[in-house]
């Protein structure tokens, strides 16, 4: 990973290359296959679509999942605190609350993984 540098905050960061899933979206992955074999699910791909949401403005959804009744959503993944709340960078809420009501005919999650010290599992909000 390439470390790089964030201003505002006075800290570096990684940033992982592009189409390589972290720990997080692998856990997630494991969890869509399991609702493949229980007939939930009829298939999943990663990273698979971008959304234009302005001029130079683009959004790409970890996971694009197709339900078993044709349904087609767009699952954003990020780990949690133990208080429930999403570990994410504003910009990328809000890119997702913008991609949700400009293409509102598919379904929008947010999947966030728990720590393990509070019992692990997923948090799950949907949008539209």
């Amino acid at each position: 990973m390439k470390r790089r540098f964030n201003r505002a905050r006075g800290k570096s960061y990684s940033r992982p290359k592009v189409g390589a899933m972290n720990k997080t979206e692998q856990a997630y992955a494991e969890l869509l296959n399991e609702r493949i074999a229980l007939g939930e699910v009829i298939a999943w791909r990663y990273e698979s679509i971008t959304f234009r949401l302005a001029d130079n403005t683009r959004y790409t959804p970890d996971f694009e999942v197709q339900l078993s009744d044709g349904t087609l959503e767009f699952h954003e993944v990020k780990a949690c605190r133990a208080s429930g709340a999403f570990l994410c960078e504003d910009d990328a809420r809000v890119k997702w609350k913008v991609a949700a009501e400009m293409f509102g005919e598919f379904g929008w999650l947010m999947c966030g993984r728990l720590p393990r010290k509070s019992g692990g599992g997923w948090r799950i909000e949907q949008i539209g």
